[in-house]
């Protein structure tokens, strides 16, 4: 559909497909066209003896105008469906209303998430030297009672930053369990096995784990290994301990 405005005059037409040539023709004599009266097609001018081979196309705006006219005539392509698909002249207006949702409101977050401090290893680390991490709860994760939908949560090392001072090397397993302590099929590989875990590392910094709701989950630290640097006297605790952080959301 296109719209035809030329000194407050008001018309509508559907000349998608149609030639600029085929336009002039219908309009010229209506408008009175001159021989001096020109086209712009989205603001480039178009050779008179071009119009017969351009065409029109949705969204297209085609204007025609004279250097000395005091107005113009202007055709824009692709209106609003919502106008009836007719080629007829005719006048229009809209009409409109309002709806109003109707919204159930929750009393909690769709889910919490709590550091679980029960099991934490204890890392004896000296310099230039190889060690491992021992297994742990990391974090229970339980969704609302009336959440349905599936979760995903992001484990992160908060800070990479100080670790990488004292580590080369830092690789934490991470797996996450069920209400009922069987392990989540993180890899979606169809089997749960000891390979359902996923490394998060000095390099990453942080891993997602998807997770099948509704359910309460277990993050937990599977296992892990690292390698120091020569040992400085400027280690620090906040430069030795990771730091981890568990964020939940939904899908």
């Amino acid at each position: 559909m296109i719209e035809i405005i030329y000194r407050g005059r008001h018309a509508i037409a559907d000349f998608a497909g149609f030639s600029v040539a085929e336009v002039r023709q219908n309009f010229g004599e209506e408008f009175c066209f001159t021989d001096k009266t020109k086209a712009k097609l989205n603001g480039y001018k178009v050779k008179t003896s071009l119009e017969a081979e351009t065409c029109l196309s949705d969204g297209d705006e085609l204007s025609f105008a004279e250097s000395k006219s005091l107005g113009s005539f202007i055709v824009i392509i692709a209106l609003p469906l919502a106008l009836a698909l007719t080629s007829a002249v005719f006048a229009y207006g809209f009409v409109n209303n309002t709806a109003t949702l109707t919204v159930s409101l929750a009393d909690s977050n769709f889910a919490s998430v709590t550091g679980n401090t029960a099991t934490q290893p204890v890392m004896e680390v000296f310099g230039s030297f190889k060690g491992t991490i021992g297994a742990s709860d990391l974090f229970n994760i339980e969704p609302a009672a009336d959440f349905t939908g599936n979760l995903v949560a992001t484990v992160t090392l908060a800070n990479v930053d100080k670790l990488v001072k004292c580590y080369r090397v830092m690789i934490l397993r991470i797996e996450a369990r069920d209400s009922s302590g069987n392990i989540v099929d993180i890899n979606f590989d169809s089997y749960k096995n000891d390979e359902d875990y996923t490394l998060l590392t000095l390099s990453n910094g942080a891993v997602k784990l998807s997770l099948p709701g509704p359910d309460n989950y277990t993050i937990k630290l599977k296992s892990g290994y690292y390698l120091s640097h020569i040992y400085s006297d400027s280690w620090s605790s906040g430069e030795t301990s990771p730091i981890i952080h568990c964020n939940i959301g939904h899908r």
